[in-house]
């Protein structure tokens, strides 16, 4: 069960994996019942996102960032996380502008970046409204070295 949750060796598939998980419950393996319950949970955010639901997006992002149920994958955690970001999820537009204005784990870019944290401060993000007015009102540019110290710690 567990390679099959974390695709170690085969192709990662939840359903085989739950069943794996199963059939080791009917043995008697104790780990088994909380893996079936962590795969069913995956597995429900996994299509949620698949179907295009944004909280989903992003917590898959996070799944994958972080390998809770899954492989630790800093590639699909990143295309999850832009995916949430572009379904107008207000954390994931946050997290994802800052990642691209750092270079943190992605390549940088500091004009998505911004366009970004743009995005989360027009959903009335405290952080990101706050680097838009520094940037607009003192017309200090969001770039490296110049961001508020506020900025540079991640959500």
């Amino acid at each position: 069960g567990y390679c099959l949750q974390h695709g170690i060796g085969v192709e990662q598939n939840f359903t085989e994996a739950y069943q794996a998980y199963d059939k080791a419950l009917e043995g008697g393996i104790a780990d088994a019942e909380k893996a079936m319950i962590n795969i069913a949970l995956i597995a429900k955010v996994w299509q949620k996102a698949h179907d295009g639901d944004a909280k989903s997006q992003y917590i898959l992002h996070i799944c994958y960032e972080k390998g809770n149920g899954t492989e630790k994958n800093r590639q699909k955690a990143n295309e999850w996380l832009k995916k949430s970001a572009d379904n107008k999820y207000l954390m994931a537009q946050f997290k994802l502008g800052v990642a691209l204005l750092s270079g943190k784990n992605i390549k940088k870019s500091v004009p998505d970046g911004i366009n970004y944290c743009k995005k989360a401060a027009e959903q009335n993000h405290i952080e990101a409204i706050i680097a838009d007015l520094y940037e607009e009102y003192l017309r200090v540019p969001l770039r490296e070295g110049s961001l508020p110290r506020s900025r540079k710690l991640h959500p």
